[in-house]
């Protein structure tokens, strides 16, 4: 038996208890709910003819209602569903803006979620850019200190060391982003659930706000790691060997 994630992905028409039921049937009661869902409130005997079609003409064992209410008010709301579970024949009952404010509660929970992992994802990426040029500018120490003794002005040597920073930075975003889609979809996959299903297309400007940001903390880091390149002293390439 396939539960409701399973029906929901499965390509073909679905019929609860009759996985066995002929295709041309399946699409058959599909057209015919279709054209239930396009009928005006007042054309009560077309609905009744398409549900006799459709149900057959036996009585029903109908076990869910759907109604409209006026309750506005979540005190409304808890008065009705108190009035309604005071019956016998009533074993639950709820509404649909308590299913909205559900729903929204857990957006926002996801969201702060979302904006904890940036930040962590922020701290890592200035962590290890920060230790990389460190190493780099340790490695290059004799050749800037070099490049200065030849003329060259503070923001020429930035420009000479932190351009290719920040070309290595836009090539790893590249690289990241071709990861990270199989990712995504692993991670969306996981955490779906039978009553919550989440959107698996990635929307064209997340590569992008993605790219930007990473660009964004590769910069924060390059300008201030500014100071170490600038306190380089020229007498370093006295020292050289060569």
């Amino acid at each position: 038996m396939m539960n409701a994630l399973d029906i929901m992905k499965h390509p073909a028409a679905y019929v609860s208890g009759y996985e066995n039921t002929p295709t041309e049937e399946q699409y058959r009661a599909k057209q015919l709910c279709w054209e239930y869902n396009r009928t005006a409130p007042n054309e009560q005997e077309k609905r009744r003819s398409i549900l006799q079609t459709l149900l057959g003409t036996q009585d029903i064992p109908w076990n869910t209602v759907y109604a409209q209410t006026r309750c506005d008010s979540a005190a409304d709301r808890n008065t009705m569903r108190e009035t309604l579970l005071a019956c016998n024949y009533v074993t639950g009952a709820s509404f649909t803006e308590d299913a909205t404010s559900m729903f929204d509660n857990l957006i926002v929970s996801l969201n702060s979620v979302v904006v904890l992992i940036i930040v962590c994802a922020a701290a890592l990426a200035a962590v290890v850019l920060y230790n990389l040029i460190s190493v780099n500018l340790a490695e290059r120490k004799k050749e800037l200190a070099t490049i200065k003794v030849l003329g060259f002005y503070d923001k020429e040597v930035y420009r000479y060391i932190f351009r290719e920073i920040d070309l290595l930075a836009l090539m790893g975003s590249c690289v990241g982003l071709l990861l990270g889609i199989p990712l995504h979809q692993f991670i969306i996959r996981t955490v779906e659930m039978d009553q919550l299903m989440f959107i698996r297309t990635i929307a064209p400007h997340s590569y992008l706000l993605s790219v930007a940001l990473t660009m964004l903390f590769t910069l924060a880091v390059c300008f201030v790691m500014r100071r170490h390149v600038k306190k380089i002293s020229m007498v370093e390439s006295m020292k050289a060997p060569e």
